[in-house]
């Protein structure tokens, strides 16, 4: 479902490189929000480096995803440090 939902977003990403979105990142953002669907949701966040992260997904921009964890405390990772978002199980 993600690698769908990936492809979706670095077509997105192309079409934007060309200049087929010129002023209209945010619509993109909003898409990508959108067809990932886990905004709100409890999710584990792997990072590049192997870690994985646990909590409520409060926020997913192109400026940074923000989980809110267990303890209250909120972390944000670039969306490029990220390997992967999945639901939580």
């Amino acid at each position: 479902m993600l690698l769908v939902r990936d492809r979706e977003y670095f077509a997105g990403r192309r079409a934007l490189g060309r200049g087929e979105l010129d002023g209209e990142l945010a619509t993109l953002e909003s898409l990508w929000k959108w067809r990932v669907g886990l905004l709100g949701r409890a999710v584990v966040i792997e990072t590049a480096d192997g870690a994985t992260h646990r909590g409520r997904l409060r926020e997913m921009a192109f400026a940074g995803l923000e989980l809110e964890r267990p303890d209250g405390t909120r972390a944000t990772f670039a969306p490029e440090a990220v390997r992967h978002v999945t639901p939580a199980g």
